[in-house]
């Protein structure tokens, strides 16, 4: 190992762990510990990963995170100075855009973005149509967030309403969750780092794990290249600055394809649009209501992998609470 002192050997550990190589240092020496943030740390001497390769992909994601959060320097400095300069250690506020028509999917999906671990996040819920339960708004009231509530008529299209929603946002960028779909409790830290470290307009994920409800299983097909630019992201997963979206003329008005549209603007205007990985988000296919339905065989027959269920590892939610930061000198 070319690196000889403490600091040097903490930058290559982190450095490794950035890139997605997955670590395994169970007797890490003392001097080189401490100048490794404690999330990574405990990750990196925990158990190693087992044998099953989505673990192991889990694993990864988990490492990059920490060493991302944790050391990369937009986010590491601003935590340094944040005790003189406090706002400047604050992340980029984002606000969660969610519009449904479906108050039996309002709980679960609500508890996803409340739950997020991300800390400067905005909850903008949209009613297109339907009234907010009792249990709902008791469950925003007390959920320790910022939000926004609105209603729209069920007359408007669809884009009209996530208009709506985005002009009620306070976030300086905006992503969009949709209603029944699974998410992790890092998929929002996730696309912010991407952003950062990617310089792109728009990020987002590939729906690479589809659950097919009616059959109970999950099956992972190929969608796209990750971690790399690319011209289609799952739409409830895209996330880009308020006012990016505004110079595009922001969501078309129209009942579908509104994610499609919003792509293509961008790509029409030379965006740059990044795909990161795809843990963190299962795309769910019912037995009717969406808008596309190809069939289930066609996610049968791309698939390279199934599970019961939804694996656990498909999320690739943090193994224990996330440490206090620290910096390398």
């Amino acid at each position: 190992m070319p690196a000889t002192t403490p600091v040097e050997t903490a930058a290559l550990l982190v450095q490794l762990a950035a890139t997605g190589a997955v670590l395994h240092t169970p007797k890490l020496p003392a001097p080189v510990a401490d100048l490794i943030v404690p999330e990574l740390r405990d990750i990196i001497t925990g158990p190693a990963p087992a044998g099953d390769e989505l673990a192991r992909e889990a694993r990864s994601v988990r490492q990059r995170r920490a060493a991302l959060r944790g050391h990369a320097t937009g986010f590491a400095l601003p935590r340094i100075a944040a005790g003189r300069f406090p706002e400047l250690g604050r992340p980029p506020t984002v606000s969660a855009l969610l519009a449904t028509r479906r108050p039996e999917m309002l709980a679960g999906a609500l508890d996803a973005i409340i739950g997020q671990t991300y800390p400067e996040l905005e909850v903008v819920l949209c009613l297109h149509g339907i009234e907010l339960p009792a249990e709902i708004r008791a469950r925003l009231t007390g959920c320790g967030r910022p939000y926004q509530i609105l209603e729209v008529p069920d007359t408007v299209s669809f884009g009209e309403a996530l208009g709506a929603a985005t002009r009620r946002a306070n976030g300086t960028l905006v992503t969009k969750f949709d209603d029944d779909d699974s998410y992790g409790t890092e998929h929002v830290w996730d696309l912010v780092l991407a952003r950062h470290y990617s310089g792109a307009t728009l990020v987002g994920k590939g729906s690479e794990f589809v659950h097919l409800e009616t059959l109970g299983i999950t099956v992972r097909r190929p969608s796209g290249v990750p971690e790399g630019d690319g011209e289609l992201v799952a739409g409830g997963t895209m996330l880009l600055a308020r006012g990016d979206l505004e110079a595009v003329g922001g969501w078309r008005p129209v009942p579908r394809s509104v994610d499609f549209g919003l792509l293509e603007r961008l790509r029409q205007a030379g965006a740059v649009i990044f795909r990161t990985h795809p843990l963190g988000y299962v795309y769910h296919r019912r037995d009717s209501g969406h808008t596309w339905d190809p069939g289930q065989n066609y996610f049968l027959e791309a698939a390279h992998t199934r599970w019961t269920g939804i694996p656990e590892d498909a999320f690739a939610n943090p193994p224990q609470p996330v440490g206090e930061p620290l910096a390398l000198h």
